[in-house]
This record gives C-alpha cells, structure tokens and sequence, in this order.
C-alpha cells in the first residue's frame, strides 16, 4: 500500500449487508434475486439499499455503487456474473476459499490433487470474471452462493489459524493494556499514567495497521476467534478516527466473508460514528434519551441490530423482525 493507511477514510463505511446489496446491485442482480438467494424479503432488500443510499450520501443507488466503488467498498465487476451450473466440487473448493486461501492446503482438507484444485478456480475466476481469489470469495458471498464457513469444524486442517504468532502477539498486547483501559474508565488515573497509556495505545495501533497493511483484517482464519477479539480491542482504542475509520472498512471486509463477528465490528461503527459526531447506526453506546432518536431510520434499528447478532432495543419500534433474531443475538 503506497499512501498512509487510513489517509483515504474519513467517515464509516458500510454494514456488510448494505456492502453486499450494493455489489449485486453492480452485477445486475435483480432485487427479487437478492431477496431469494439471502432469504430476505423483498422490503428488507429494498431498505439495504435505502440505508446504503443514505449512508454514502448519494441520490440514487446507481450513484451509491458508484461511489463504492470509488472507495473500495465494493469490489467492481469486470463483467456480468454467471450465477449458476456450479458443480459440487465447484462449490466446495469456492466454499473452501472463504477459509484460507491456499491451495495445497485445500488439496489435503478435501482430498483432491493440488492440479485439480488450481484449475478449479482458474476455471471459477474465468466464469465469474472475478480477479483474484478473494474477490471471487466476495462474489460468492454477495449472490448467497456461499455460506459463512463452520471455522472450527475439527476434521479439517482449514481450521487451524494460519499465523499463530500473530494471534499471540494480538493477545499479549490486548492483555497487557486491559488494565490501563479499566482504570481509564474508572478514573483511577494519574496524567502521567493517562500519557502512558495513550503512547501504548499509539504504539498498539502502528503496529496493527502494519498488521492489516500485510494480510488485511486479522479475522478467524488467520488468528482465530481470540486473535481477532485482541484485535478488536486494540483498534476500540486506536487513538485518532482516521485510524479507526481504516480499520473498520478491513474489519467490514472480514466480516462480510465470515472472518470476523459483526456485533464487534457494530460497536466499532458507532464509536467512530459518535466520534465524528454522527447518529450511532446500532446504538451500542449510551445516549441521552432526547438523542436516540437521532439514530437513522429508527423503525430499522432493532433490524440492524439482530443482524448484527445484537440484543433487540426494546424501546425502539421494529418495521420488521430479522427471520434469525432469536439465532442471532448472543
């Protein structure tokens, strides 16, 4: 990467869903489409697209995906996808993808030559006009081809992370500025303590931008659900918004392919939103009662929030219940 990491954001970015409807939007996928292949319902599909709308502030869907694609957001297709005749190896070698990227290590989990496992996805890259392999895992994830991946499934070595240093460099930081961090909000701190903390929080951050610069968000695959919980916490603490701001676009990416839990990177969104001053999308933080309303389109927030795997607002009014909202909240 050739600029400052986080030198291009300003603002949050989208919720995986919302990032996910925009995409389809951009390949041409028609809504009844999208509602059928995510189980959705048509006005759920039309909402994404308002929110999606509204939060890039654009007039109209086609400037919406426009300007996804201009920040990243959404990757832009280089052609019209074909959306079926995938073959049971397709679908588990595309499936596979979503966990680690490797081939030799596809190979061994499915049983399956390293030859016929590259010219799958060569033949997977060819027929969806996708670029790399991770884009093609974007694609399957934004037609609902693919399903979020059971990482910790024990009969397959695509469980394993991939960087267990990584994860326990995570971890140890996490750990070593927790109390600092308790103390921070007890107010139990001297100004000389108070200092220390912030040059560890700047130091924690550096070094995971480095991280994310390297390999993209830590997400399961690559450290597991403790690594990237570690992760998290350090970036709830990065020490400027813009450094937030690009974390939370890498935290978006994982989370749309599965690779990192959406009700963190939820808190994450509204702590840059309250931040920069602007209305809380999951009210996951504290607001005075005469500023929850603030949150936009309210009817939709205990909506965003089951799909977030949040615990449903009972205070707010629900347009609609999120089919999975019992499943989802943890």
């Amino acid at each position: 990467m050739g600029s400052e990491p986080g030198a291009a954001l300003a603002e949050p970015v989208l919720a995986p869903d919302q990032a996910a409807v925009l995409a389809m939007t951009g390949w041409g996928v028609a809504h009844e489409d999208m509602a059928r292949a995510h189980d959705w319902t048509p006005a759920q599909v039309t909402n994404l697209v308002e929110e999606a709308v509204w939060a890039l502030g654009a007039q109209s869907p086609a400037e919406a995906v426009h300007i996804a694609y201009e920040r990243g957001i959404v990757p832009r297709p280089t052609r019209r996808l074909d959306t079926g005749g995938w073959s049971p190896l397709d679908l588990r070698i595309w499936q596979a993808l979503t966990v680690h990227p490797d081939v030799s290590r596809i190979a061994k989990a499915l049983g399956r030559g390293e030859a016929a496992v590259a010219e799958t996805i060569d033949s997977l890259l060819g027929r969806t006009g996708a670029r790399t392999p991770a884009h093609l895992v974007t694609c399957g994830h934004a037609l609902g081809i693919l399903g979020r991946p059971d990482l910790h499934d024990p009969d397959t070595d695509l469980a394993t992370p991939t960087h267990p240093d990584l994860a326990r460099d995570l971890v140890q930081r996490a750990t070593s500025a927790q109390p600092g961090w308790t103390a921070l909000l007890t107010d139990e701190m001297s100004a000389t303590q108070r200092a220390a903390l912030r040059e560890t929080d700047r130091v924690n951050t550096a070094w995971l931008l480095g991280v994310v610069d390297r390999h993209g968000w830590p997400g399961d695959h690559l450290v597991g659900r403790t690594g990237s919980r570690a992760a998290w916490l350090l970036a709830l603490h990065a020490p400027s918004t813009r450094e937030q701001c690009f974390l939370l676009t890498a935290m978006a990416v994982a989370a749309g392919h599965g690779q990192a839990d959406r009700a963190q990177w939820a808190r994450l969104y509204d702590q840059v939103c309250v931040a920069t001053g602007q209305p809380q999308l999951f009210m996951t933080y504290p607001a005075p009662d005469h500023a929850r309303h603030l949150t936009p389109v309210p009817e939709l927030l205990n909506a965003r929030r089951a799909a977030a795997g949040l615990p449903l607002e009972p205070s707010f009014p629900s347009a609609y219940a999120h089919p999975d909202a019992e499943v989802m909240v943890r």
